[in-house]
């Protein structure tokens, strides 16, 4: 997990059908190897149906998703990123450190999951998000190596 990304392996054999719920509320997904994003740090059973034919399986899995001390910092010299200002209308800054060099792409997502816009992270750090609707979003920001997940408010 990657703040509340959370990306879900299903080590099954011979399934042919999938059925998640992540315990949250939300609809679930029909993957194999879903990622799901929640909306608030906590405890959560995670179920998976799996069906073969007539056969069926399932499974439950309780996580935990916890705020680290400082929100979503990463130890000292480890990759991370700040967003600024959080809540923004029109330009977001990403500020990141630790990153392995390579060129950082980045993702907002919407609270269901859906991807709104992406790109590589300009020198200046800056990009344009005047034409995102307001509300709460996902920013996750990758080096290739590691991806790190902060919330953002877009007024």
């Amino acid at each position: 997990a990657q703040g509340l990304v959370v990306k879900f392996t299903d080590k099954s054999t011979n399934a042919k059908q999938w059925q998640w719920n992540f315990g949250d509320g939300t609809n679930g997904s029909v993957a194999k190897s879903p990622t799901h994003i929640y909306a608030a740090y906590g405890t959560y059973p995670v179920k998976l149906t799996v069906r073969d034919g007539g056969c069926v399986d399932e499974t439950t899995l309780t996580i935990v998703l916890k705020e680290e001390p400082n929100g979503i910092e990463e130890a000292q010299g480890e990759f991370a990123f700040s967003l600024s200002p959080n809540p923004a209308d029109d330009v977001l800054k990403i500020n990141a450190s630790g990153h392995s060099g390579n060129d950082l792409h980045w993702s907002i997502f919407s609270i269901h999951g859906n991807k709104v816009r992406e790109g590589y992270l300009p020198q200046d750090g800056f990009i344009d998000i005047g034409e995102i609707e307001s509300g709460l979003y996902f920013v996750s920001l990758t080096d290739g190596r590691s991806t790190r997940t902060q919330r953002l408010v877009v007024k």
